[in-house]
């Protein structure tokens, strides 16, 4: 494993002898399909997909009454999507507060006062584990929950309470703008066991932000490592975040903790260590070249090619608060720059099922096919060659950050994108309209890897006034798929 690090020149290079900083973790599609994946190959006729998760918020507001309620919805295959589960409705009085949540077409914004927060769909798409908490919500929603992690079948049976709900919040907001996410319970390839986040004792017995792993058959929650309390170096982050499994041995997270003294600086810096707790590492120091600095927040790369967002040969900078990168292919020791745009709301990028792609969206417009600016999705090939544009969304005439969800009229925007590792269904989150059937909200699409086939999976209402002046919000968000996630932290 490597670490990746900065100080790059905007040159195709194949080879560099440094470290490569990356600002965000992007693996590429993986796993197979396993027992349960019935899904089969794409056809000209349809667009398959394998099991979809997600969480589904509704709010209506009457005379500054509100009723607030959530569904957990499981969709196998190309099926109709079953509820699995359904919290409230609740009334609180809040004026204004369906029309806020639904303005900027983010469904994920319902983590400020929802019940649902992180959640997980196995490899194989049989099960899906997911958490309820309200101990974070930023506004009161009302709703009364049982807290904790929970097991279900796909199929809506078999709802069991694995663990206790984290102590460790999945977002971090500043005020009612959510600055970063951690939604994913990520499961092992083996599908056995998720890891995640939780404040555990460190070697003084002082509470810190640990990883934590819950054995899915047996609900058995297991502390793996005992860091020490590290220090704040992101007020949009916390100290320790985003474990995930390499393998079925080895998990991967990072922090800003120095344990066994391998962190002296307290860099967010990469560490791997087995299920068990044990052979703890960490990555490389990253080493930044002359006129670059360092970004800490980095990613330990595996043997297969991977896609990610770094700067270029000026250093860090940024645009209205964001940074700009651009798209690398990292493959062992090469380093290849796939993109010059010099834009601030590339968010999610990905090495394609096949290895023959790298896909990522951008609110560019290198082909002249999007005057309008709006966000989409590209693929380009593994060198640097044959880019082109999937899809032909348009909204505004110009979009401001484009890749980021915002609200009309400044365009729309595509991300969390996930790519089906059997059916090579692409899937992700858009406020865009391009079927004609979302007006007024956000929709989770599909569509095949070359731009065809677009389908809209979900039919939710966004936001709407009823005739009698209700105002009602109806959004996606979060979602999780049966397959790794690959995207940007944010």
């Amino acid at each position: 494993m490597v670490l990746a690090a900065a100080g790059i020149s905007r040159a195709r290079v194949s080879r560099l002898a440094v470290p490569l900083l990356i600002l965000a973790l992007l693996i590429a599609g993986a796993g197979c399909g396993q027992e349960g994946d019935h899904a089969s190959s794409p056809t000209a006729g349809s667009v398959p997909i394998r099991t979809l998760a997600f969480v589904v918020t509704d709010c209506r507001e009457k005379d500054g009454v509100v009723s607030w309620s959530q569904e957990l919805r499981v969709q196998s295959g190309n099926s109709d999507p079953i509820t699995v589960l359904r919290v409230g409705p609740s009334q609180v009085a809040h004026v204004g507060l369906c029309a806020g949540y639904a303005e900027g077409r983010f469904g994920y914004d319902s983590l400020l006062a929802g019940a649902f927060q992180r959640l997980g769909v196995s490899p194989d798409g049989l099960a899906v584990v997911f958490e309820m908490t309200t101990a974070f919500s930023v506004i009161p929603s009302g709703l009364t929950v049982d807290e904790g992690i929970f097991f279900v079948r796909r199929d809506g049976t078999g709802l069991r309470r694995l663990a206790p709900a984290s102590h460790e919040a999945a977002f971090r907001s500043s005020g009612l703008e959510i600055k970063s996410l951690e939604t994913l319970l990520a499961f092992s390839p083996d599908g056995a066991t998720v890891t995640y986040t939780d404040v555990g004792p460190g070697p003084a017995d002082e509470d810190a932000v640990q990883v934590f792993t819950i054995d899915v058959a047996t609900g058995v929650r297991t502390q793996v490592t005992r860091l020490p309390r590290g220090p704040i170096r992101d007020a949009n982050r916390p100290s320790t975040f985003s474990p995930f499994f390499l393998d079925d041995r080895r998990i991967a997270f990072f922090t800003t903790a120095n344990p066994d003294g391998l962190n002296p600086e307290s860099y967010f810096r990469g560490f791997t260590i087995d299920r068990d707790g044990t052979d703890l590492k960490a990555a490389p120091v990253p080493v930044a070249a002359p006129g670059s600095q360092v970004i800490p927040i980095f990613a330990i790369t595996g043997p297969e090619p991977t896609a990610v967002l770094l700067p270029g040969t000026d250093g860090l900078m940024f645009q209205d608060g964001f940074a700009i990168l651009d798209v690398f292919l990292v493959n062992g020791g090469n380093l290849l720059q796939l993109t010059n745009f010099q834009r601030n709301d590339i968010t999610d990028a990905l090495v394609s099922a096949d290895g023959q792609r790298v896909l990522f969206n951008a609110s560019v417009n290198p082909t002249g096919e999007n005057p309008s600016g709006n966000c989409q999705l590209f693929s380009v090939d593994p060198l640097g060659g044959d880019l082109r544009q999937l899809t032909h969304f348009s909204e505004a005439a110009h979009s401001f950050a484009g890749c980021y969800f915002v609200p009309r009229p400044f365009g729309c925007e595509i991300s969390f994108l996930f790519q089906d590792p059997v059916t090579q269904t692409l899937l992700f989150n858009s406020n865009c309209n391009p079927l004609n059937a979302n007006p007024n909200g956000s929709q989770i699409f599909a569509m095949r890897p070359d731009g065809s086939g677009l389908r809209q999976v979900t039919d939710l209402g966004g936001l709407v006034t009823e005739a009698d002046g209700t105002v009602a919000a109806e959004l996606p968000g979060p979602f999780a798929y049966s397959a790794r996630a690959s995207r940007a932290l944010r």
